[in-house]
């Protein structure tokens, strides 16, 4: 993760005239790890150099260069080597023009551009289409995951809409009308229902019929919490007693 301040404190001392004097990278170093920095995922540094022009590009290469070199390299993931592809991608020969400039300065052995595309151009090409079929799936997941938050939304909002207009088909119902109905939806557990529901009088317990009383009694049966359960023992104990 590269924080939001530090590209840009980056690319002020990539421009600035004392790039390469030894104390450039000081005040940097008070407030970031340059270390850690300079090892970041290299989809990272895609992402944050997305919005980049090309001189902003070039002045980072450059400044990430001579911070490689304070950092005692970063080797083969060396934060310059990210930023310079990005660059390639964009320039090719904007970023080719930086090769001396990068290679007379770097301590770092895996800044050799020009020699890594003359003694390994296959590698090179493949290590490119890698990155940019990681990208591609790094892309799809972050689609997948969007879409089926997106499904996961949509199945919610229907099923509190359809929740709510059962409620009100119910709402104005007798007490024990309420429950011969909610009982005959099977699909629904009682506790899909408001709790206050199942606060029904004695005197409407006893009016239901055998049939009626047991379709409430198998409906309440797997329900272990009050209010509910307690509606199924006290209709089992009116059911017992007949």
């Amino acid at each position: 993760m590269i924080a939001t301040t530090v590209i840009p404190e980056l690319l002020a001392i990539g421009r600035s005239e004392h790039l390469e004097n030894p104390h450039v990278f000081d005040s940097l170093a008070r407030r970031h790890d340059l270390g850690a920095l300079n090892i970041v995922h290299w989809s990272d540094w895609n992402a944050a150099t997305s919005g980049l022009s090309e001189d902003d590009l070039v002045a980072l290469v450059k400044v990430l260069t001579m911070m490689d070199n304070r950092c005692s390299g970063g080797g083969s993931v060396a934060a310059v080597i990210w930023v310079y592809r990005v660059l390639e991608q964009r320039n090719p020969e904007r970023a080719r023009s930086l090769d001396d400039w990068v290679l007379t300065r770097s301590k770092n052995s895996w800044a050799d551009f020009e020699g890594r595309r003359t003694w390994n151009a296959g590698a090179y090409a493949r290590e490119l289409a890698q990155q940019k079929q990681q990208e591609e799936e790094h892309r799809k997941a972050v689609t997948r995951k969007v879409e089926r938050a997106t499904a996961a939304k949509m199945r919610s909002e229907q099923a509190n809409a359809e929740r709510a207009a059962i409620l009100g088909e119910l709402e104005h119902l007798s007490p024990r009308a309420r429950l011969v109905c909610m009982a005959e939806r099977a699909s629904h557990p009682p506790h899909y229902f408001p709790e206050q529901w199942a606060d029904v009088t004695d005197e409407d317990l006893l009016a239901f019929d055998a049939t009626s009383r047991n379709a409430l009694i198998q409906w309440l049966a797997p329900m272990r919490k009050d209010p509910w359960k307690r509606l199924h023992d006290r209709l089992k104990l009116i059911d017992d007693r007949n």
